[in-house]
């Protein structure tokens, strides 16, 4: 049994979390693998493309290793954890009715602002986690 509503929140998120982290190494490593195949052809064409097109990938070398990295970075790695905190945030509001436990909980003598404030803080964690895990990756 946990004992808080902090431990709880953890606990039904760390698979979410573990989730999204593989995401994103998996395609890392896959990004990294196929830029670097297309060899100088992937360098030919980042030079063809226009200034914006350039900026979205945050990258300026022209190497396909740094645009396999600059997307991981300025694309993928935030869309994940986007999508991570908006469904923290849709769990938090309708999981624990789905999961029929949302009466037990407010029933303690714990506020409801309280109880929405640890399952935010849960969200946040959690991105920030995945953002250390993008990056160590």
């Amino acid at each position: 049994m946990l004992s808080s509503v902090f431990s709880k929140a953890v606990l039904d998120r760390s698979r979410a979390a573990g989730i999204a982290v593989g995401m994103v190494a998996l395609y890392g490593a896959i990004a990294i693998f196929a830029y670097n195949g297309f060899g100088d052809s992937m360098t030919q064409l980042f030079e063809n493309m226009p200034d914006a097109l350039r900026a979205v990938y945050g990258t300026s070398d022209g190497t396909p290793i740094g645009m396999a990295i600059g997307a991981i970075y300025a694309i993928i790695a935030p869309a994940v954890i986007l999508v991570f905190t908006i469904g923290g945030g849709t769990y938090a509001a309708v999981g624990e009715e789905s999961n029929g436990t949302l009466d037990l909980l407010l029933s303690n003598p714990l506020s409801r602002g309280g109880v929405a404030l640890w399952k935010w803080l849960v969200a946040v964690i959690g991105a920030v986690v995945i953002a250390i895990a993008t990056w160590v990756s």
